[in-house]
């Protein structure tokens, strides 16, 4: 369902559609042509005769050292403990993502400015912002809007050139960018990448919520060690608070008694503020057949401070008219520019993006850990946005890789009419994804980008479940048939290995070098398709490494010894001819 759902449907169907095809083309077609074309001769000729005795030499290689392997079946035991213990630290140890950041051609930059900002305030900064978006090279068109998302901000965007057209890709000028925004003084500017998936609402890359029953002061005092730390971490380039106690308010307080004594009423004083500030329409007139809006309001240079407000002339019952400052005293005071509610609760939103390099895992990981040591009681977390989404998507996945295990082990179990010979297959599957955990392990202690876990290296992780069990098929298969035919149980694997170790290698070579182009692609998402290659690739070849030895081991000690069934059965067909 969700995302995942909608994303992975049609590799889903594909995926299911090829296997079946290639399944009916295997039964019908491939011998049909192999009895037309695969003759004497060309088992002879010099390439054929070199690749058999290639694998001769492999497969007699591969039988000596499994024969030491099955003397030594412990050693085995303590490497598979060892690798599903490494799984285990691999996973948490490498960086996650909902997926990783690619190259759209596109870097968006939001400015705010002072809370109590104006447009005319605003416009001073679109000469220097607009400079430093058409300043690169790779830059294709640039726009500004003023006064969005609030009044105090700016939201601007660099839309890049063709992928063809630049050898600099969106993740290495972004922080050029950053770094030209922190020149400009009076605004607090900040570039950042425009999420890689659809479905994630407007905001921030990271919108982390506190939420509680308590007041708004006390949120926003753990909201403000919240932010002061993360300023620390070094893992943000800016982080702010939606609760923000910066906005200015100016308290007028009327003298009643002198108001009253002067022949002035409270509705007087509101029609003169209404007319002088509100904006509101109060009527229309005609002109040359238009109808015209009459909005009344001072211009903009009488509405600058309360020294202006103070001027305005109001009328008293004499007809005389006065300053408003002779009835009315002025107090600034400070309020919060909003008071948001999350699922009925009083909250703030941690927004913020992150450095380069730091992923939406690392984020939630250090902002869960540092809000639980802030929070009071009655106080605790949720998040929006992106970050929302990158758990609900994660949480998805984990549930479709078990499914996954279980559909296959049922036919599995239906197919060798065994809950043994399912487990014995199976136990490749940790192998496989070991091997695949190894390249984004260090890929993730390096800092490259698509070395994460996100929503492709699962569903690569998924797939493998099935490539691999292939293995471990073709050996479980092959031996039972040789128990039955009366050899035991420790040789049948044996020689089922040896036999099945050429066809293993050739799906595991194919299925290798299929994926080599998602592996070496470049341009438009080409960080996604390296996700998705990285792992089919590491997972099948070291995945086959461990499974040639592993499996042949595990049915040692887990297979039934179908040699004494076949002997019991012969003796009950005896003992029923007898009677």
């Amino acid at each position: 369902g969700g995302l995942t759902g909608s994303l992975f449907t049609e590799f889903a169907y594909t995926l299911a559609a090829a296997v079946i095809i290639s399944g009916v083309i295997a039964l019908t077609l491939s011998p049909m042509m192999s009895s037309k074309i695969v003759n004497k001769k060309m088992l002879q000729s010099k390439l054929v005769v070199f690749v058999d005795r290639v694998f001769a030499k492999l497969s007699g290689a591969y039988a000596r050292g499994l024969n030491t392997v099955i003397t030594y079946r412990p050693v085995i035991l303590l490497l598979i403990i060892v690798v599903l213990t490494s799984c285990y630290f691999m996973f948490a140890g490498s960086k996650s993502a909902l997926a990783p950041t690619e190259d759209q051609g596109f870097i968006a930059v939001q400015a705010t400015a002072p809370t109590p900002s104006n447009l005319a305030y605003l416009s001073t900064f679109i000469p220097p912002l607009n400079k430093i978006l058409d300043a690169p090279k790779q830059t294709e068109n640039s726009f500004i809007i003023a006064g969005y998302p609030a009044s105090n901000q700016f939201f601007s965007g660099l839309i890049m050139k063709p992928w063809d057209q630049r050898d600099v890709t969106q993740m290495e000028l972004t922080p050029k960018i950053q770094e030209a925004l922190n020149n400009i003084a009076g605004v607090q500017a900040f570039a950042f990448e425009m999420p890689p998936l659809p479905g994630v609402s407007s905001g921030l890359p990271i919108q982390f919520v506190l939420k509680t029953t308590l007041n708004y002061p006390q949120l926003n005092a753990v909201m403000d060690k919240l932010i002061a730390k993360a300023n620390k971490s070094g893992l943000f380039l800016f982080a702010n608070s939606s609760l923000r106690y910066d906005k200015p308010q100016l308290e007028i307080t009327i003298d009643r008694s002198k108001a009253s004594a002067l022949g002035i009423n409270m509705q007087t004083v509101a029609d003169a503020l209404s007319s002088a500030y509100s904006g509101y329409q109060v009527n229309y007139f005609s002109m040359f057949g238009y109808s015209y809006q009459v909005i009344p309001q001072l211009a903009d240079k009488y509405r600058m401070n309360e020294k202006e407000l103070g001027d305005l002339r109001i009328k008293t019952a004499s007809g005389d008219l006065i300053p408003l400052s002779e009835i009315i005293k002025f107090k600034y005071d400070t309020q919060p520019s909003s008071l948001d509610r999350f699922q009925q609760l009083n909250a703030a939103t941690f927004g913020g993006v992150p450095a380069p390099g730091v992923t939406q895992g690392q984020i939630l990981s250090y902002l869960q850990t540092t809000a639980s040591q802030l929070m009071p009681q009655g106080m605790s977390t949720d998040t929006a946005g992106a970050l929302r989404q990158y758990i609900e998507e994660g949480d998805a996945l984990i549930y479709a890789f078990a499914l996954a295990i279980l559909v296959i082990f049922l036919l599995l179990a239906g197919q060798f009419e065994s809950f043994r010979d399912p487990l014995v297959i199976l136990i490749s599957v940790p192998m496989s994804i070991c091997g695949a955990l190894i390249p984004i392990y260090i890929g993730s202690t390096l800092g490259v980008e698509f070395a994460t876990i996100n929503i492709y290296t699962q569903i690569g992780f998924v797939t493998l479940i099935g490539l691999i069990s292939k293995h471990g098929i073709l050996m479980v298969e092959f031996a039972n048939k040789l128990q039955e035919e009366g050899m035991d149980k420790v040789a049948a694997i044996k020689k089922s290995s040896a036999t099945r170790l050429r066809p293993i290698l050739m799906t595991t070579a194919a299925m290798a070098c299929g994926v080599i182009p998602l592996i070496t692609t470049s341009g438009a998402g080409a960080e996604s398709r390296h996700a998705i290659g990285v792992v089919i690739f590491f997972g099948m070849v070291i995945g086959t490494l461990f499974t040639l030895f592993v499996v042949p081991t595990m049915y040692t000690y887990l297979a039934k010894d179908r040699q004494q069934m076949v002997a019991r059965s012969k003796d009950e067909d005896t003992q029923l001819s007898s009677l």
